[in-house]
């Protein structure tokens, strides 16, 4: 639900961080 739509969020944007 929820929570697995700000995991996925969070992953996107802690990729981006990376790069």
């Amino acid at each position: 639900m929820v929570s697995s739509t700000i995991v996925i969020f969070a992953e996107r944007f802690y990729a981006r961080t990376l790069e």
